[in-house]
C-alpha cells in the first residue's frame, strides 16, 4: 500500500544555547505527504545538485576561519557566526520543521527532523563539522560535510518520514586537546537513548584520485565486521553505491577503513562514536586525499579549481536516496521494485541489489520489440542465474528466475537486448531483507508493535497499526467527522483527517463527496454507471445511478430515460405528443363525419327523385 497524503500534525521546535536563533513559533499544521510503502529514492537523489552543493560551501566558508582553540572562542567571531548561519538555514530549509538544539560546552548544533511514528525508534544521522583549522576557511575539509547536511534538509523536509532524521554539525574538532564535538554528541545520544540505524560522518569530498575509475571517484568507508555483522556498517556503504549506480552518476566505491591508513587522522574524530558502541558508522571521503594539497591550508577555498562539486553532490544524493529507500518499507511485503526502460540494439542495463540475508531473488519481466537475456551476478561477479529468450513476451510477465542466494553484498542484474532495434522492458524484482541483522525479515517487523497490524479497535477494516501510520483515530471509524468513513476516504483518494473534503465535489456533478459516499457512488466520476445520464440527474429524478437504465421507459410514453434526460423531461410522467388528438375525440369525430356523409347522400338522392 502506498501512502502519500497530508498529516495534520503541529510541529514543535525548541532551541537551547547561546547562539541567536530565528523565530521559533509553532508552525501551522503542515501539508506534507506522509511516506509509507513508497520508494522516493530517485526523487530525493534528483533534488540534489552540484550547483546547490557549491553554493552552500561558498556561503558557509565565506564566514572565514572557524577555528576555536577552546570553547570560549566559540562564543564570538566566525565560529559563532557559522553556528548562527547553520541554525537559521536549518530552520529556513525545513520550513520550520527541524527542532534545533545546541549541546555541549563546545556548542554542537543538533537538528532533528521528527518522524511520525511514536516511541523511541532508530534514527538516521548525517554529520559534518563546522569548525576549521586556524589558517583555513575549510571549504572542502568541513564545508563538504556542512553542505551535505544543508543540501539534504530541504528535500527530506518536504515529506513526513516514519523515523527521525538528525542533521548534526560538530564543533571543536581542532580545539586544543580535542576533538570534543564528537564526544559531547555521543554523550547526548547515549543520554537520550537514541538508537542509531546509520550514521554518515561526512569528510572532505571534492578531490578525486586522477587514476581512479569512474565508480571509485569518491569513497564510502565502513567498519569491516565480516559477513556475520555485514549489516552494521558495510551494508550502508554498499547501499550508497547501489543508489549511485541505480539512480546517480556511478561514482561511489565502498572500502573498509582499514584499507586507508593514511586517513587515520581524519577518522580519529569518529572513533569516539565507535568507542561508545555506535558501530553503524559510514565515513564518505574523497578518493584523492593524497593529492589534496589544500587540506588544512589557506588554499582550502571554495573557488579552488581542483575541487569537483559533482563529487559532493553525488555523496549527498546517495545518502538522501539511501534514507528514502530505507524508509520505503511496507509491513508484510518484501523489498520490491518495478522499472520501465528501453534498451537499444545490443545494449544492456544493470540494476544493483543489496542483499543482507540468505534469500531468494525473484525476477519477472515482460518485453516487446525483440529478444532479451537476463543474468544475475554475485558480489564476486560470478554468474548465479541466467536465461536467454529468443522471443518477445509483450503481454504477460515472464518468470525469469527465482534464485536462492546466500552471500551478503551487492548483486548485479544485467538485462541485455539480444535482438535488433529497440526493446522495451517492464522489469520487476523482489527479495527478502534484514537490515538490522536480528534474523527477522524486515517484512515481518516494523518500527511499531507488529501486533497492532492484527488489531482493529474501531472495526473500520483499518488495523490499529495503519491508523497510527495514517495518523487517523484508531477509536473512530470517521476520524474527521465528515460522514465519510476512513476506509472509504482512503479507498477513493481522500484524506481521512481533512473534514473539508466531505462537502467538496471531486467530480463536479453537484453531489458532494459525502453524498456520493452515502449513495455508494464514485466521487470521481459524474456518471457512475456509465449510462450517459449524470448521477445527479438520476438521483433528482428517482432513477438508480448504480444501474444502467438508459433504455428503460418507466412512464411508458415511448421515450427512454436517456431521451427524457436529453429532453429535460420527467421519466416518470408520460408526455403528450405535440399536435395529437385525445383518444376520446377520435370516435366522436368519426361519427360526426359519418352522419355528414350519410346526410349528404340522402340529400343527393332526394334531389334525383325530384
Amino acid at each position: 500500500m502506498t501512502l502519500l497524503f497530508t498529516p495534520l500534525k503541529t510541529i514543535d521546535q525548541t532551541f537551547h544555547g547561546s547562539a541567536s536563533s530565528p523565530a521559533q513559533e509553532l508552525e501551522e499544521p503542515s501539508n506534507l505527504p506522509r511516506v509509507y510503502g513508497e520508494n522516493l529514492a530517485l526523487e530525493i537523489y534528483s533534488s540534489v545538485s552540484s550547483s546547490g552543493f557549491q553554493d552552500f560551501v561558498r556561503e558557509f566558508s565565506d564566514n572565514g576561519s572557524r577555528y576555536a582553540r577552546d570553547y570560549t572562542l566559540a562564543l564570538t567571531g566566525e565560529n559563532m557566526e557559522a553556528r548562527n548561519y547553520l541554525i537559521q538555514n536549518m530552520h529556513r530549509l525545513s520550513n520550520g520543521r527541524i527542532e534545533t538544539e545546541v549541546v555541549g560546552n563546545h556548542l554542537n548544533v543538533i537538528g532533528k527532523l521528527p518522524g511520525y511514528l511514536p516511541a523511541n525508534n532508530p534514527a538516521i544521522i548525517v554529520v559534518g563539522h563546522y569548525d576549521s583549522w586556524s589558517s583555513s576557511k575549510g571549504a572542502n575539509e568541513g564545508g563538504s560535510g556542512i553542505a551535505t547536511v544543508l543540501e539534504l534538509i530541504e528535500p527530506l523536509s518536504a515529506y513526513d518520514w516514519p523515523l527521525d532524521i538528525y542533521f548534526i554539525a560538530l564543533n571543536a574538532r581542532y580545539a586544543q586537546y580535542g576533538p570534543f564535538g564528537s564526544a559531547e554528541v555521543s554523550i547526548y545520544f547515549s543520554a537520550n537513548e537514541i538508537d542509531i540505524m546509520a550514521m554518515y560522518c561526512v569528510e572532505a569530498l571534492l578531490v578525486q584520485d586522477p587514476s581512479a575509475l569512474r565508480d571509485e571517484r569518491v569513497l564510502m568507508t565502513y567498519l569491516d565486521f565480516g559477513q556475520s555483522n555485514y549489516h552494521r556498517s558495510q551494508y550502508w556503504a554498499e547501499l550508497g553505491r547501489v543508489m549511485s549506480k541505480n539512480y546517480g552518476q556511478n561514482m561511489i566505491s565502498p572500502i573498509p577503513s582499514s584499507d586507508l591508513p593514511q586517513y587515520g587522522s581524519s577518522m580519529y574524530d569518529h572513533n569516539i562514536f565507535i568507542e561508545r558502541g555506535y558501530m553503524n558508522l559510514i565515513v564518505p571521503f574523497e578518493s584523492g586525499f593524497d593529492y589534496d594539497y589544500a587540506y588544512l591550508t589557506p588554499d582550502d577555498r571554495w573557488e579552488n579549481p581542483v575541487y569537483d562539486y559533482q563529487l559532493g553532490a553525488e555523496i549527498a544524493g546517495a545518502i538522501g536516496a539511501s534514507i528514502a529507500y530505507t524508509m520505503s518499507r511496507e509491513y508484510g511485503l518484501p523489498v520490491h521494485h518495478n522499472f520501465n526502460f528501453n534498451i537499444r540494439y545490443h545494449g544492456n542495463k544493470t540494476y544493483y541489489i543489496p542483499i543482507t540475508i540468505p534469500t531468494t531473488i525473484n525476477v519477472t519481466s515482460r518485453w516487446f520489440g525483440g529478444t532479451a537475456s537476463f543474468t544475475l551476478l554475485s558480489p564476486n561477479l560470478d554468474i548465479v542465474a541466467s536465461n536467454d529468450y529468443n522471443y518477445s513476451s509483450a503481454w504477460e510477465l515472464k518468470d525469469v528466475f527465482s534464485q536462492p542466494v546466500t552471500q551478503k553484498g551487492i548483486y548485479s542484474l544485467v538485462i541485455e537486448n539480444t535482438g535488433f532495434g529497440v526493446v522495451g522492458f517492464n522489469l520487476q524484482y523482489s527479495h527478502g531483507s534484514d537490515i538490522d541483522g536480528n534474523d527477522v525479515l524486515d517484512q515481518y517487523e516494523y518500527w511499531i508493535d507488529t501486533e497492532l497490524f492484527n488489531q482493529d479497535s474501531d472495526s473500520d477494516t483499518i488495523s490499529d497499526a495503519l491508523e497510527i501510520i495514517y495518523d487517523t483515530d484508531l477509536n473512530n471509524p470517521d476520524s474527521d467527522s465528515d460522514t465519510m468513513p476512513d476506509n472509504y476516504e482512503m479507498e477513493h483518494g481522500f484524506d481521512p483527517r481533512d473534514p473539508t473534503d466531505g462537502p467538496a465535489d471531486a467530480d463536479g456533478d453537484t453531489l458532494s463527496n459525502a453524498e456520493e459516499c452515502s449513495l455508494g457512488l464514485n466521487p470521481w466520476n459524474a456518471d457512475t454507471d456509465f449510462d450517459q445520464i449524470p448521477d445527479a440527474w438520476e438521483v433528482a429524478n428517482g432513477l438508480n445511478p448504480l444501474v444502467n437504465d438508459a433504455r428503460q421507459d418507466p412512464d411508458e410514453d415511448g421515450k427512454n430515460n436517456l431521451d427524457e434526460y436529453l429532453d429535460g423531461t420527467n421519466p416518470f410522467v408520460a408526455e403528450k405528443e405535440e399536435g395529437s388528438i385525445p383518444w376520446f375525440v377520435i370516435p366522436s369525430v368519426a361519427i360526426v363525419a359519418l352522419i355528414v356523409v350519410v346526410s349528404w347522400v340522402m340529400y343527393q338522392e332526394s334531389h334525383i327523385m325530384d
